[in-house]
């Protein structure tokens, strides 16, 4: 079955109800109306940029329901003390790492798990934005405006604003982004929780072909 949108709504419910939250106790934690969250569960509204970050301080795990995936919770726990731009540098690591594997071994698996991470290269530790992520991927790819308006489901108006950074991202781009680049929404969102959920699946996929030392690597450069 093909991913969509749709599926972040089911694991948006799935999730609320996980943590035995009516829609009434989410809509206070996102600063809205019940009836404006159901709509969001309906799939007739979509969060806002800020309603997104908010969700991300609450205890809904929210790089979950944007990739359908939970990250293991021991490495989840040892990361969980960086900062987002200590976060960003590991992810930089990690990726390094992944595109090493792949270039080396060359391997179907390691060709999927670098699919993942193949953009981390745009992304700029020292820059506070990370919004121009929408104009570097398409710079990346040598798409011109309409072919990337098209596979974002924008007009190019809009995608020419989020290239200039004059507005932000609903939950249905960022989760686009997700699905058609493999940017985690965390990076869009500065969000350290959700990055570290994304570094620690990464590993633990490391970690089932063997590559076990990855994580003394980790260590030494958090000393």
């Amino acid at each position: 079955m093909c991913a969509c949108y749709g599926d972040v709504l089911i694991r948006l419910k799935a999730e609320r109800k996980r943590l035995s939250w009516s829609q009434d106790d989410i809509s206070r934690y996102v600063h809205i109306n019940q009836g404006n969250y159901c709509k969001i569960e309906n799939g007739k509204r979509r969060f806002s940029y800020y309603e997104i970050k908010e969700l991300c301080k609450s205890d809904m795990d929210v790089n979950y329901i944007f990739s359908g995936r939970r990250s293991n919770y021991y490495y989840r726990e040892f990361l969980r003390t960086c900062n987002y731009r200590e976060a960003l540098a590991l992810f930089s690591v990690i990726a390094s790492v992944l595109t090493y594997y792949w270039g080396v071994e060359g391997t179907d698996f390691w060709k999927s798990i670098y699919q993942e991470v193949k953009f981390m290269h745009l992304i700029d530790i020292d820059c506070i934005d990370q919004q121009n992520i929408f104009l570097l991927v398409r710079q990346d790819l040598r798409y011109l405006q309409p072919q990337m308006a098209e596979l974002l489901e924008v007009d190019i108006k809009k995608l020419r604003d989020l290239e200039k950074g004059k507005c932000l991202p609903d939950s249905e781009l960022l989760w686009f982004m997700y699905d058609r680049f493999h940017i985690p929404p965390a990076v869009i969102l500065k969000d350290e929780k959700g990055l570290t959920g994304e570094m620690s699946r990464l590993i633990e996929q490391m970690d089932s072909v063997g590559k076990q030392t990855f994580m003394e690597v980790i260590k030494i450069f958090q000393k």
